[in-house]
This record gives C-alpha cells, structure tokens and sequence, in this order.
C-alpha cells in the first residue's frame, strides 16, 4: 500500500524561515472543516474545528509546552503501560468516576490518606483487613456502632 502524497496549501504555504516579526500569524486548512492557526506572537499552536472551535491548544512556556484539550471526548488506548510522572496531579469529575481493573489495585502514599464522603462509604471484599501497624486504630459514629459477624473475636 502506498501512502498518500503530503499536498501543501498553496495560498498559504508556510515560509521556510522562521518569521521576521512578533505580529505574523497562520491560518492553515487541515482536513474537513478544521483549521491549525499558528500565533507566533504569543508561541500558540489552536486547532480550530466545525464553528471556529478551538479544539487543542498548544502554548509554548519557558516550562516546555502546555497541551489544552476541549473537545467530546479523550481516549488514549495503549496496550502496554500507561505512565504519568507529575509534581501533582488533579483530577476532578463533575458527573461521578468510575475504575475498572482486571487485575489488583494497589495504593501507596509517603503521607496522609483521607478519603471523605458526603454519601454512604462502602468497603467491601471477599476479606477485608484493617491494619495499623504502628499506633492506633479509632473508629467512631455519631450515631450506633455496629459489629456483626458468625464470631466477633476481640483480644485474640
């Protein structure tokens, strides 16, 4: 199979320098209905979908680049590892999260971990372990504390 002939725009075929002044700025047909602009002034790469759209934002920072993403939806699909090594990550869903694993799921963390929920909290497993290997274990209501259990060992 051969692979399709890379065809440029000719009205607005990119200079082969970089350009002169801070004020130059491209706009650049790609595929149906999208656009790529390229801002030089302010190191912005937009890709602009159906409506005029920005759909991918690339600002480029004295950091490195910065990718921005608005679009239905994002997918990444590996068959391997995928890996995020950041200084803090953040994650914030406004209609609810959902994790799947076919295998085991493990947490670590080198400080605090807080879970809280202004609904029901449920932990449930085939067996389940509460372990504090270094100090005490507190468990509290504000309301009745309930143990059910065949046998309900205490001390043992």
């Amino acid at each position: 199979m051969t692979k399709p002939a890379l065809r440029r725009v000719a009205a607005q075929e990119p200079s082969p320098s970089p350009p002169q002044t801070a004020q130059e700025a491209a706009i650049v047909p790609f595929g149906v209905g999208h656009t790529v602009e390229l801002d030089f002034a302010r190191q912005i790469l937009r890709l602009r979908g159906a409506g005029n759209t920005v759909e991918l934002t690339v600002r480029v920072t004295p950091d490195g680049p910065v990718l921005s993403f608005d679009g239905a939806a994002l997918e990444l699909a590996n068959p391997g590892t995928l890996r995020l090594e950041v200084g803090k990550l953040e994650v914030k869903a406004r209609e609810g999260m959902h994790f799947e694993s076919g295998g085991p799921v493990t947490q670590e963390t080198r400080g605090d971990h807080v879970v809280k929920c202004d609904g029901h909290a449920i932990i449930e497993g085939k067996d389940t372990t509460l372990s504090a290997l270094d100090g005490e274990m507190r468990i509290s209501a504000l309301d009745d504390l309930h143990i059910d259990g065949e046998r309900v060992l205490i001390n043992c």
